[in-house]
């Protein structure tokens, strides 16, 4: 332990330490009693009046008595300071703990109200002394709280010695004192000055002495905190008191927090502080929702972009693959149409085929019965002797139908091979066809994952959407309450003041749009004069420069019209959709009202004609007596009247569902019937814009030539090339006039413009007719194409008719050669030859035989071909038939796809209805600020009236209150 700590722990529990603390602890007490009952004073605010009178009057009456005041203050300091160097060294812990006893507070003003005393002369100085001693020491209490939390927080920061946690542990006991009101805290203080005054102070030793030499040369120079416990214990008279009163006070100067229970400039001045307050978390609260707009706008853009884009990007992937649908139709088409052309000549030649085959095997079959009566005749007349001639004549006879045969097995292979090497290309065909149809469906797939990605992509901005639109929603609560707390707040006056400074803009948009006028007439009036006299195209730099100007002002004016105009017509399109949709509702209303009472009367009728039903056949029972037999056939019949309603009712519902399908497929109809004339007109209208851009760049370079050299002057007549030649020419002749090199070099560079706009529409004349020479080709080659396939079916139908004619011709000479070997057959006289001959056409027989069955069997094999290339037929026409399905399934692609194209369009008209109410938002946006202003400029005014009030009351006298709107009604709040 140190010295000081010793010091402090001895001083801590010596006699005079429990002295202190009790004193501390029953002082304020008996104090508090004694203020309860008995003392009764000014209250804070009169107090502090009355000090500032007594300034004001002190400084005029005794500016001459001021420097002999200031040195008896100083020779009582010089007394202080010898006073606190006598005193012993166990003050020092004394000060210590009176620095963290938490009784001393900030002092609230004494409930206790008396009448206020004005222009009170400072006869009786004693009682004024008196009643000056509260204040003065509520200013020590206040001190002294702000400096014990300053020494606290370096007490916190060095740590804690044994003396300091000692004295915290004798905190405790003047805690029971905080309880006290603030009401009573004024008087406690008097009073423990009082005590501490009468506290005799102990004799010192020789070993505290000792002590104070060590510890003053360890302790630091006059704190504040030191200041304030040698003034609670010094003995000060009244004067002294009234000096440091008076110092403290000059050295205050803003007594702000000091202020009167009620004053009404105090109550002004707080509702204009917490009004101010206000208007700055509501100027917060609109820079954090115009910056929170911003921010919606910037992401609308971002989505209206990606939106646009995307929606462009899949327009051409529509159109591309509409396109490409279409081809493919078109080729499936020409394909089926082929294949039905090709199926019909196949079945022709089948037919004509079999027709051959089967004739000439009957011939063949007949020519062996004649053969073999021949042979049979022959024999017979053998047998009476024939001559060997006739033998000769037959074998020659037989060989001739064996090439004939033989000629009939080519024919028959050509055409089996030509009819293959048909099915080869069909085959081939339909390989293509196959081709193209997987590259369509591949393309499918790919449009249907596009599709997916942009329902994915639709989802998500349907998100966003939702998100914004909630925000948009908070936010126009927040303005909507912003604008009723402005409102509220403002007045006639400022919509006075908006509407002047309406009329103070609209007159200095008038003042500059003059400006602007003049300013034009005087350029155009100089621009005109010097073409004129220099012959230039550009004129001086300055004058360029205002021209620039101007046009930049008049474009500003023109959008900020703009934007006004488009404001009213956005307005007035929306009443005139809320007018349309209400006309639509009460439509469908009344439409649905009409087919209600339909049905209710329908459902009537069927019932009023089941209930007649009913009673008829209820009076047949009771006519015939109730048999039970006619009591079951009646019941039969009944259930079937009842089935039979049942009936109509369903099929009144099926009707009514047929109409309704029927009127969904109409519009569907009518709705493919104008995109059909719609994209007819588009084409229509890029054709005539084409035309019309033609023109007008005719026109701009005439118009430009023109500007160039203004006295030429040609026939507007004339067609573009000619008027040009013309142009040329003349302009030729007025540069020989003029030989100065600088209008050559505007002349050159002038006519090296001309020449490349020429070029610019020559291209663009070029490239027009380059399309449409491309188109034509297109159309020729297209022709071309089908008079080629026709030529060649005709060349095809030439040759075959060509074989059937050579085929007909051979069975004529075939016949006639039967006849000559009939004659001859009469005239064989040799019996022997005719033997030999015999044999010899047996063996030729057999073998002819033999030929026959193999060609029997080469045509079995024939017709199982045939049979095959009819199966492969009837798979191609199954496929085909698929194809036809996958068309079908193209169709319904192209129907969801019109579907998202609608989507699409409500989707832009939702966000083009989403961007008028950020527009609106923005406007209400403006006013709330403007109202702001407004508000900000009041304060300002009431604050500058405040402060004359202040200066008055400073000056003498009483302030008038101020009539305030803010105070009219903080008077009725209270009220």
């Amino acid at each position: 332990m140190t010295l000081v700590d010793e010091a402090i722990v001895s001083a801590v529990f010596s006699p005079q330490g429990a002295i202190i603390t009790a004193v501390c602890t029953f002082v304020p007490i008996f104090i508090y009693l004694i203020y309860k009952f008995s003392i009764k004073e000014k209250s804070f605010e009169e107090v502090l009046e009355e000090q500032k009178r007594r300034s004001l009057e002190e400084e005029l009456r005794q500016k001459s008595d001021k420097v002999k005041k200031e040195k008896k203050f100083k020779r009582s300091w010089a007394k202080k300071k010898e006073k606190v160097e006598t005193e012993p060294i166990s003050e020092a812990p004394q000060v210590e703990e009176k620095k963290e006893i938490p009784h001393i507070e900030i002092i609230e003003p004494v409930e206790v109200k008396t009448p206020k005393q004005k222009n009170k002369k400072s006869t009786n100085q004693n009682a004024e002394n008196h009643v000056s001693e509260k204040p003065k020491k509520v200013e020590v209490a206040v001190v002294e709280k702000q400096e014990k939390k300053d020494e606290s927080d370096k007490v916190k920061a060095s740590g804690k010695s044994k003396a300091d946690r000692e004295s915290e542990k004798a905190k405790p006991q003047s805690k029971p004192t905080e309880a006290i009101k603030s009401k009573t805290e004024v008087t406690v203080e008097k009073s423990s000055v009082s005590t501490v005054q009468a506290v005799p102070v102990p004799a010192t030793t020789s070993n505290k002495k000792k002590k104070k030499e060590h510890v003053e040369k360890e302790v630091a120079p006059l704190t504040v905190n030191k200041l304030l416990s040698l003034i609670k214990d010094a003995d000060l008279d009244t004067e002294e008191i009234q000096n440091l009163i008076d110092i403290l006070l000059n050295k205050q100067k803003d007594a702000s927090g000091w202020t009167k229970r009620n004053d009404q400039l105090a109550d002004t001045k707080r509702n204009l502080q917490e009004r101010e307050q206000q208007l700055d978390l509501e100027l917060k609260q609109n820079q954090a929702v115009v910056s929170k707009l911003k921010d919606l706008r910037d992401e609308y853009n971002l989505l209206k972009t990606k939106h646009s884009s995307l929606e462009k990007s899949s327009q051409e992937k529509i159109n591309k693959q509409q396109q490409d649908i279409q081809s493919f139709t078109l080729r499936l088409k020409q394909v089926q149409e082929q294949c039905t052309a090709e199926k019909e000549k196949y079945s022709q030649l089948e037919k004509q085929v079999d027709q051959k085959v089967t004739a000439a095997l009957k011939s063949v079959e007949e020519e062996k019965v004649k053969l073999e009566q021949k042979l049979s005749k022959i024999e017979t007349e053998s047998r009476s002797g024939v001559s060997k001639t006739e033998l000769e004549t037959i074998k020659k006879s037989r060989e001739d139908l064996q090439k004939v045969h033989a000629l009939l097995i080519d024919q028959h292979t050509q055409l089996v091979g030509t009819h293959k090497n048909e099915l080869k290309n069909l085959n081939t065909q339909l390989a293509d066809i196959k081709k193209q149809f997987e590259e369509v469906s591949a393309k499918n797939v790919v449009l249907l994952k596009d599709i997916q990605a942009l329902n994915d992509i639709k989802t998500s901005l349907e998100l966003s959407k939702k998100t914004l639109e909630e925000k948009l929603h908070n936010e126009e609560k927040r303005i909507a309450e912003l604008e009723a707390q402005l409102i509220q707040s403002s007045g006639n006056t400022n919509v006075s003041q908006l509407q002047a400074e309406l009329k103070s803009l609209r007159i200095e948009n008038e003042r500059l749009t003059e400006q602007l006028v003049s300013t034009k007439e005087r350029v155009a009036g100089d621009g005109q004069e010097v073409i004129h006299q220099n012959g230039e195209l550009n004129g001086k730099p300055q004058d360029s420069d205002l021209l620039k100007s101007l046009e930049d002002k008049e474009k500003q004016l023109k959008e900020k019209e703009n934007l006004l105009h488009r404001l009213n017509e956005e307005i007035e399109i929306q009443k005139k959709k809320n007018n349309e949709l209400r006309e639509k509702n009460w439509k469908a209303m009344d439409a649905l009202k009409v087919a209600e009472d339909s049905a209710k009367q329908q459902v009537k009728e069927i019932q009023e004609a089941s209930d007649k039903k009913l009673s008829e056949y209820e009076q047949k029972l009771k006519s015939a007596g109730g048999s039970a037999s006619s009591s079951s056939e009646l019941s039969e019949r009944l259930t079937k009247a009842e089935a039979e309603l049942v009936k109509r009712l369903s099929d009144f519902n099926s009707e009514v569902e047929k109409s309704n399908k029927l009127s969904a497929e109409v519009e569907k109809l009518s709705a493919d019937k104008k995109s059909a004339e719609s994209r007819l007109a588009e084409l229509e209208e890029t054709v005539g814009n084409l035309k019309s851009e033609i023109k007008e760049y005719q026109l701009r370079t005439r118009e430009c030539l023109q500007r160039i050299h203004p006295e030429v002057t040609i026939d507007s007549s004339l067609s573009h090339k000619s008027w040009v030649a013309e142009f040329e020419k003349q302009v030729d002749l007025a540069v020989q006039t003029t030989s100065s090199s600088s209008n050559e070099l505007e002349y050159n560079k002038l006519k090296d413009l001309l020449e490349e706009k020429e070029k610019e529409l020559s291209q663009k004349e070029k490239h027009f007719s380059q399309v449409l020479s491309e188109t034509e080709s297109t159309l020729q080659s297209l022709q071309l194409s089908a008079e080629e396939k026709e030529k060649k079916w005709e060349e095809r139908l030439n040759e075959k008719e060509a074989q059937l004619k050579q085929l007909k011709a051979e069975k004529d000479s075939l016949s006639a050669e039967k006849e000559e070997l009939q004659s001859t057959f009469q005239q064989m006289s040799q019996l022997e030859e005719l033997q030999d001959k015999l044999k010899e056409l047996q063996s030729t027989l057999e073998s002819a035989e033999n030929e026959r069955s193999h060609a029997e069997q080469k045509y079995e094999e024939v017709h199982k071909n045939c049979i095959n290339l009819r199966d492969q037929l009837e798979n191609k026409e199954k496929q085909i038939l698929e194809l036809q399905k996958d068309k079908n399934s193209v169709k319904h692609l192209e129907q969801e796809v019109e579907d998202l194209k609608s989507k699409l369009d409500k989707e832009k008209k939702i966000s083009k209805d989403f961007s008028s109410q950020m527009i609106r938002l923005n406007s209400l946006v403006k006013i709330g600020q403007d109202s702001l202003v407004a508000e900000q400029e009041m304060v300002k005014k009431l604050k500058s009236q405040l402060e004359a009030q202040q200066v008055a009351a400073t000056n003498g006298g009483t302030a008038a209150p101020i009539q305030t709107p803010v105070a009219v009604e903080d008077a009725s709040a209270k009220k």
